[in-house]
């Protein structure tokens, strides 16, 4: 045999092997061998946190392997995913996403990764509805009489947001293009202080997350007018949708899900988007996730990564109306 035959297949038995060993790796069967880390983009007792946390003991008992929750606030969810893309792509790191940080964030941030190749959808696990809501004994009782008023007086009545850019204040701007109102926004650091602008007079209403705000409505310290929804919120049943109330094809919802970083291995992607589909199977988990505001709804890893390019496209439109960019 000649030198460069020898050479020829030495050259491609090592291909050969690489390729074996690309495979491998990227074969499911010794994984997980350690503990996952999961990325939240708030800090504890968030939306983001409550969700995870009702699912991190399933899913450890289910993969084997601890859950770490790793809480990472800051610059509107950015920070998080930002850690997540740029993490190694192998299984041992996800982030729980949502609306705010892959959805509106690519069009409000100047971001260090591409939202496209630089993240792996793995599924969607649940949909809570923004609550159009004024104070108990507001003058408007109904969506439609709070419309009317706004529209009998351009730029009177003011609404209040947690902050310029998050998901509640483009909510409402979403909201008052659909309904050809002018209104002024007052924006707070926070849903809390949101809250009391309304409860003080203030604000003459705001937008929330359901999950957050369900003590209030069954205390009955606010009035619920509207979901964002495109049907009617599970907890609230007797509350219409904003497009049942006057503003047909009017839907917004705050959702969230389960991202790695871009270019995690098929096989991973398909464990585990498959372990998080049967843990929110459980009813202690889908019951629990109910309870607190939040409609379990699971899409596939397909089918996530096409709503959230979706997403992106409609909200960047909100995005430039709103004037709310951070560059």
């Amino acid at each position: 045999m000649n030198i460069q035959r020898r050479r020829t297949l030495a050259a491609t038995g090592t291909l050969l092997a690489l390729g074996s060993a690309c495979r491998a790796w990227a074969q499911p069967s010794d994984w997980p061998r350690k503990a996952i880390r999961i990325i939240v983009p708030s800090g504890p007792g968030g939306s983001s946190d409550i969700l995870l946390r009702l699912m991190t003991e399933p899913l450890a008992r289910l993969l084997g392997q601890p859950i770490v929750v790793d809480n990472k606030p800051g610059a509107g969810g950015t920070l998080a995913a930002t850690l997540a893309a740029h993490a190694e792509p192998d299984g041992y790191t996800l982030m729980v996403n949502s609306v705010a940080t892959h959805g509106i964030g690519p069009s409000m941030y100047k971001l260090r990764f591409d939202p496209d190749a630089g993240v792996t959808g793995i599924c969607e696990l649940a949909a809570t509805a923004n609550v159009l809501y004024v104070r108990k004994d507001s003058p408007f009782n109904t969506m439609q009489s709070l419309v009317a008023y706004a529209k009998a007086n351009p730029g009177k009545l003011n609404y209040a947001s947690s902050g310029a850019g998050t998901s509640l204040h483009l909510s409402a701007v979403a909201f008052a293009q659909a309904a050809g109102i002018d209104v002024t926004h007052i924006p707070y650091n926070g849903a809390a202080p949101a809250m009391q602008a309304v409860l003080g007079g203030d604000a003459a209403f705001s937008f929330e997350n359901a999950t957050p705000m369900m003590g209030q409505i069954r205390g009955g310290t606010v009035l619920a007018l509207a979901v964002t929804t495109a049907v009617r919120a599970y907890q609230l049943p007797e509350v219409p949708t904003v497009a049942e109330a006057g503003l047909p094809g009017f839907e917004v919802a705050s959702w969230f899900g389960i991202v790695a970083p871009g270019g995690l291995p098929r096989p991973l992607v398909d464990r585990l988007s498959a372990a998080f589909d049967e843990v929110l199977k459980q009813p202690a988990v889908s019951e629990q996730l109910r309870k607190l505001g939040a409609d379990p709804h699971f899409l596939p890893a397909a089918e996530f990564d096409a709503y959230m390019k979706g997403e992106r496209r409609k909200w960047a439109a909100i995005v430039r109306a709103s004037g709310a960019i951070v560059n």
